[in-house]
Order: structure tokens, then C-alpha cells, then sequence
């Protein structure tokens, strides 16, 4: 729900920066570089413990492409909404 004093241009503005190229980017840094480099857990096991925990009960918000519901198979296997 959007605040009554939030106007579209600005909602715009907000959500401008998340082109597919800097979506790329992000997934790079943080699928590729932090996961492995800085937290110390391969995307591929973070992976695989989404797709053991994950239920059709199951809302993902925030920054991202859907990595871990793709790379899981979650959209082939449950209702999805994007």
C-alpha cells in the first residue's frame, strides 16, 4: 500500500535505479563475491537449503532478480506471484 502523500513520479524515482544491468550487478556481488567471500557459503548451498525450506506459504520482498526461487525451482513447482 502507498502512502496517500506518495506521488507516482516519485515512486518512479524510487525504483529507477533497478535496471536489469545494476540487477545483474547485484546479483554478481552478491551471489558471486559476498556469499562465497564474506559470509562464506556458496550461493549453490543457500540455494539448496531455500528450496528445502521454502512453502507455498512464501513472499520474497526486497532487492534481487529471484534467484533463489528460480535457481530452486520454486516457480515451477508452486504459485507464484511477481
Amino acid at each position: 500500500m502507498v502512502p496517500e502523500n506518495v506521488s507516482p513520479e516519485q515512486i518512479a524515482a524510487g525504483q529507477a535505479v533497478y535496471t536489469k544491468r545494476m540487477l545483474g550487478i547485484y546479483d554478481w556481488l552478491v551471489l558471486g563475491l559476498s556469499n562465497r567471500l564474506i559470509w562464506r557459503c556458496p550461493t549453490q548451498g543457500l540455494v539448496a537449503h531455500y528450496d528445502r525450506h521454502v512453502t507455498a506459504n512464501h513472499l520474497d520482498v526486497g532487492v534481487g532478480t529471484g534467484y533463489s526461487s528460480i535457481a530452486a525451482g520454486f516457480h515451477q513447482q508452486r504459485r507464484v506471484s511477481r
